[in-house]
């Protein structure tokens, strides 16, 4: 798979319009290279339970598969975490 335009990620993110999916993705970009468990990111993003972390993480990997995308993080059991280069992608896109 080739790398993603800038027009492409710009479009993805101003495509991600549900707020906790905001919230998360910013997050992620924000804290690119730090790997955090769910439960930190419903406590730092004051989502009202564990679940609405799975939900914002599902809207947002729905948008970038319509986009062409794969998630734009990476999930393991210990937590998300998105790659520096990820984050300043979409950061200048």
């Amino acid at each position: 798979m080739s790398e993603p335009t800038s027009a492409t990620l710009a479009a993805f993110r101003s495509d991600v319009t549900d707020p906790n999916a905001r919230a998360l993705l910013d997050f992620l970009i924000d804290h690119a290279g730090e790997r955090h468990e769910a439960r930190q990111i419903m406590e730092a993003l004051g989502f009202a339970q564990h679940r609405d972390v799975a939900l914002a993480a599902h809207v947002v990997g729905h948008v970038a598969a319509l986009h062409g995308l794969k998630r734009p993080w990476l999930e393991a059991q210990l937590g998300y975490t998105m790659s520096p280069e990820m984050a300043a992608a979409l950061r200048g896109a």
